[in-house]
């Protein structure tokens, strides 16, 4: 979820956006699983590289909502913001493979690089425009005491251990932060949520604390789904796997930290 601190009755997405960005979503997923992972491999060097733009697409996103750009469509908000990000990223990788070829260094040195150099930029300007910084950590410290109870819940059964790995707990806090932010930024700083469904949920329930119990309703299915395809479909598709479940950590984790700094920039 998205917050806003724009009063309205109206929630900011239009049901005709969603299509589009999902469109949006599956080229990307195509793109990644059938052209760029077909030359670069999904690993821990990947996953280093990809951290600064994660961080950089997030913090550039949050710049017009401080003011210090205006919102654009284009290039810094959803889906614009994305698809810069991933270009920018791209481009680094590309020039990272030019030098792989010439001068021997491994490619994602590059990318790093500049990734980290445009994150620490953005964070920077972010960072001077945080007047309540301890308001940030309400929402991750609500996210990893839930997160903890269900690590610790899936102990009682054998199918539940799925949700014990690594990447599955980091995905589950990922929306459990989303969740808790949009909880605490709506029901104790007054911001208002931009999408249909969970506008319409909060507004049935009369408080945003409903967006945690629905987190964990549609996570943890989605999870367990994933675990399964993966048994049935064994080595075949696990790049598909690894990629799914990145991008479903992006997901959760992206509109989570916005929503969690958010209130600290009141």
């Amino acid at each position: 979820m998205y917050l806003s601190f724009e009063k309205s009755a109206m929630a900011a997405y239009a049901p005709q956006d969603y299509l589009v960005y999902f469109a949006i979503l599956l080229i990307i997923l195509w793109f990644f699983s059938n052209v760029f992972f077909k030359r670069i491999k999904f690993d821990d060097k990947f996953l280093l590289l990809a951290s600064p733009y994660i961080v950089f697409g997030i913090t550039l996103r949050m710049l017009p909502d401080v003011g210090v750009v205006e919102r654009n469509q284009l290039w810094n908000l959803t889906p614009g913001v994305y698809v810069v990000t991933m270009a920018i990223a791209l481009a680094g990788v590309g020039v990272g493979m030019l030098i792989k070829r010439r001068y021997g260094i491994e490619y994602w040195k590059f990318p790093l690089t500049v990734g980290t150099i445009l994150a620490l930029f953005t964070t920077y300007t972010l960072a001077i425009h945080v007047n309540h910084p301890v308001r940030i950590l309400y929402p991750f410290g609500l996210a990893a005491i839930i997160t903890g109870a269900i690590y610790f819940a899936s102990a009682v059964s054998s199918t539940m251990t799925i949700f014990k790995k690594r990447s599955n707990i980091a995905i589950i806090f990922a929306h459990l932060l989303d969740g808790s932010a949009t909880f605490i930024g709506i029901d104790f700083y007054h911001f208002t949520e931009e999408h249909l469904l969970p506008e319409y949920l909060i507004s049935l329930a009369g408080s945003a604390f409903v967006m945690i119990p629905l987190k964990i309703v549609v996570v943890l299915p989605i999870l367990y789904l994933i675990e399964r395809w993966r048994i049935e479909e064994g080595e075949r598709k696990t790049q598909e796997y690894h990629i799914l479940k990145f991008v479903l950590f992006i997901l959760g984790f992206g509109p989570g930290l916005r929503d969690a700094i958010l209130p600290g920039t009141l």
